[in-house]
């Protein structure tokens, strides 16, 4: 029988482990965790680079630079950020988070308040920050705070329809809660985290919205859906090609 795990097992097995979140700092997991929102990772990375060539990639220097009024700071952030799409929107959370950080003298003593709540209710608290939706909030709470949740984001619930493991339409807390709810046993922070990158994995080699690429996919043999495509397709290029003759008369 399918399942999320079975399914993670079976991408873990086909590309190997990911090694997500790809970071040097813990501050640098929570700007590509929004960085990497309505984008590719590629342009996450060039915009993660470009703050560190700004000297920007640190709560402090980015408060500073949200706080001094300077229009120079302020343009040489939305300037860093500009790789990432949306530049202006993901500049304003980034400013908000770090601010947040700042409440607490530090990105340590930020954690050090969030690992004190249920992760439920860090959740809550993510999600109160002006500009943090819910893939924003759990990929926060997955690679940063290293808490158990579902990322599910576009290309999770894209394919868990195509497997039959949600019904067609299933908005993201319904995925969410479906995914947690049925993993059995109960899956750690690390496994998730693994889960997440190999499902954006599948989706960018395999899974695509359009144009999917189903025959060497390696869940072929549990997705009703590609084998379906890969069925009529082996249907279509077996049938005979008339030739063209020539009309009556």
């Amino acid at each position: 029988m399918t399942s999320w795990r079975s399914v993670s097992e079976r991408l873990l097995e086909a590309f190997g482990p990911q090694g997500w979140w790809p970071a040097q700092t813990l501050w640098e997991v929570v700007v590509g965790a929004v960085l990497a929102q309505g984008t590719s990772w590629r342009n996450a990375e060039r915009a993660i680079a470009r703050l560190r060539a700004a000297r920007l990639l640190d709560p402090e220097a980015m408060a500073e630079a949200g706080r001094s009024g300077s229009e120079g700071a302020e343009l040489r952030l939305l300037d860093a950020l500009r790789p990432s799409g949306y530049f202006r929107r993901k500049a304003d959370r980034l400013l908000r988070l770090a601010a947040e950080v700042e409440r607490y003298g530090s990105l340590a003593g930020w954690l050090d308040a969030a690992h004190r709540l249920k992760d439920e209710e860090l959740r809550r608290r993510f999600l109160a920050l002006s500009g943090v939706g819910p893939e924003t909030a759990d990929s926060l709470l997955l690679y940063a705070a290293g808490r158990p949740t579902f990322v599910a984001d576009a290309y999770a619930r894209r394919i868990g329809e195509r497997l039959g493991l949600l019904g067609p339409g299933t908005g993201y807390e319904a995925a969410r809660r479906a995914a947690l709810s049925s993993w059995r046993p109960s899956p750690g922070a690390a496994e998730l985290a693994e889960a997440h990158a190999l499902l954006v994995e599948l989706a960018k080699r395999h899974c695509r919205k359009r144009e999917p690429d189903c025959r060497p996919c390696p869940l072929l043999e549990l997705c009703p859906t590609g084998s379906a495509r890969v069925g009529a397709a082996r249907g279509a290029s077996a049938r005979p090609h008339r030739r063209p003759g020539r009309g009556p008369g």
